[in-house]
């Protein structure tokens, strides 16, 4: 088999093995991107709500006022890191008591929940497995007595 032969033969073999291989690779770039895109959505919005919860703990009164400034502080949270494509609900805001064990009293505290924001995949693509929706809350002692 002449030198000719032989170069032309490894081109080929070189071109099969990308048809074989680029679409895999594709496939595992696009889940990358989706479920890295996921985890950054994800994680603003467990911070938009530890920064409502953060606002909110440190109030005077536990009142509705307290919970108007999370409401507040949760929404400029999401504007400010520019995720306004989809309108924010008004996170869920509860004061709670916390059962903490080697304490007589339970804590106070205030829950910042926002529940089922919608998510998906930047590429479209159904097979990633990326959830459609993502729920974060943060539980806070209150500082305040």
């Amino acid at each position: 088999m002449s030198s000719r032969r032989r170069k032309a033969g490894a081109r080929g073999a070189a071109v099969i093995e990308f048809v074989l291989v680029a679409p895999l690779f594709l496939m595992l770039l696009l889940g990358a991107i989706d479920w890295g895109w996921y985890f950054v959505l994800r994680e603003t919005l467990v911070n938009a709500t530890r920064e409502g919860a953060r606002i909110a703990s440190v109030q005077d009164n536990p009142t509705a006022q307290s919970q108007n400034a999370a409401i507040a502080a949760v929404r400029a949270y999401l504007a400010n890191v520019g995720v306004t494509a989809v309108p924010v609900r008004s996170p869920d805001v509860q004061f709670t008591s916390i059962a903490v064990p080697g304490l007589a009293t339970p804590v106070r505290a205030i829950s910042v929940k926002l529940t089922s924001y919608p998510s998906a995949a930047i590429s479209g693509l159904s097979w990633t497995l990326v959830p459609s929706t993502i729920t974060a809350e943060t539980v806070m002692r209150l500082e305040v007595p």
